[in-house]
């Protein structure tokens, strides 16, 4: 079966993946080939899903067009509070902002109306955001997002920056982001001894504070990440202590938010 990329998937990564079809009856098992063994740069087109059906008819007795395909596996914990999962990008957004919503519910008082989102659609998008963010009209939006790590071999920091693993909450400054949200989170940071490090942004962050920052007129917006290795792999590594950090610093923001 042929298949379609849906968001950031990396051709190069896929060739000999197990991966899980999302069928009418069920899921479906099946191996990820490649139409050429030469290829050490595949695109999408020249790749192709391999369930053991004898022929078309066959296949169509499991699967059919637009049927879902999960690459990779689940959790796994490895050395030094680091843990490798599959979508990491961005199921790791949605605990965090669970997370705050749930210690800020702990909280006698937070000085602002505080909105959760797990929005849909961030790779393909960020439609979901946008909306939402249309309907609340928020005086500030954050994204919580994965970044580019750049703490293993073969990476570039002279284009990623100096991002690593254990380092704590990547800040972001350039273009579209709001200076004053990333000088007030800074300065949360610090007052709270969370470390902290930085990427840049050009006009475009590639993430869902995108289309939030272009609803009613202009919504100031930042990115909060989570440094990330291999993203967009069916293997993607993270740090906890990062998650943890990440979720202290929003919610010492958003409780001393305008007092400090």
């Amino acid at each position: 079966m042929k298949v379609a990329s849906v968001g950031g998937i990396r051709p190069a990564w896929m060739p000999s993946q197990r991966v899980r079809i999302v069928g009418r009856s069920g899921i479906v098992h099946g191996v990820v080939g490649t139409l050429s063994s030469d290829n050490k740069d595949p695109k999408m087109e020249d790749l192709f899903i391999d369930i053991g059906a004898k022929d078309k008819e066959d296949a169509l007795k499991w699967v059919e067009l637009g049927d879902p395909i999960v690459v990779g596996h689940d959790w796994q914990e490895l050395d030094n509070g680091l843990v490798t999962a599959r979508n990491f990008d961005n199921r790791v957004g949605c605990y965090i902002v669970a997370e705050v919503m749930r210690r800020l519910s702990e909280r006698e008082s937070v000085p602002v109306t505080v909105l959760g989102v797990s929005a849909t659609q961030e790779e393909t998008g960020g439609i979901g955001a946008g909306q939402v963010a249309n309907r609340w009209k928020p005086t500030v939006g954050i994204a919580f997002d994965v970044t580019w790590a750049s703490d293993y071999p073969s990476t570039n920091q002279a284009l990623i920056g100096d991002v690593k693993l254990g380092g704590g909450p990547v800040l972001i400054r350039g273009v579209r982001t709001s200076q004053r949200l990333y000088e007030q989170l800074r300065a949360t940071a610090e007052r709270h001894d969370i470390p902290w490090q930085v990427e840049t942004e050009t006009g475009r962050t590639s993430t869902d504070a995108d289309s939030i920052s272009t609803q009613h007129g202009g919504i100031p917006v930042t990115v909060i990440s989570i440094p990330t290795r291999y993203m967009h792999s069916s293997c993607e590594v993270i740090s906890l202590n990062d998650v943890e950090q990440i979720i202290d610093l929003t919610v010492a923001y958003l409780t001393e938010y305008g007092t400090a």
